[in-house]
C-alpha cells in the first residue's frame, strides 16, 4: 500500500496486512467525543457501502485510565475479496477517515479479526 498517494491531515503508519484482513488503530489528539466516534462510523459505513459486507468486527476500546474513546479499532475483513482489491479497500477507508477531525494518528496492522 502506497501511503504517499493518500493525502491525510494526520500521519498514517502502514505496518502490513494479513491475507485475511487488517486492523486500523485510530488515535485521537486527546480523546474522541461522541460526535467524532459517530463520524468515524460514518466514514466506515461510506466505504462499507462500496464494499458490502466488508467489516465483520468493529470494536471501541477504553484506555488504561478508563477514559472512553481513547482510541478506535476497526477490523477489516479482506478474506472474501481478491488480493488485487485489498490495497484499494484500505486506501478508501483511510481517505474516508480524513473527513473526521481530531485524529492524531492511524496505524494499520495485520488483521485483528
Amino acid at each position: 500500500m502506497d501511503l504517499q498517494k493518500i493525502s491525510t491531515y494526520f500521519p498514517a503508519d502502514f505496518r502490513g496486512k494479513a491475507k485475511g484482513g487488517a486492523c486500523f488503530h485510530i488515535y485521537p489528539e486527546t480523546v474522541f467525543t461522541q460526535k467524532q466516534r459517530e463520524e468515524i462510523l460514518a466514514a466506515k459505513n461510506e466505504v462499507q457501502n462500496i464494499y458490502d459486507g466488508l467489516y465483520t468486527n468493529t470494536r471501541f476500546d477504553k484506555d488504561y485510565t478508563g477514559t472512553d474513546f481513547s482510541f478506535v479499532m476497526i477490523g477489516v475483513d479482506l478474506s472474501d475479496f481478491p488480493k488485487k482489491c485489498h490495497d484499494d479497500i484500505l486506501e478508501r477507508l483511510l481517505a474516508a477517515l480524513n473527513s473526521v477531525t481530531g485524529i492524531k494518528k492511524v496505524i494499520i496492522n495485520e488483521g485483528c479479526l
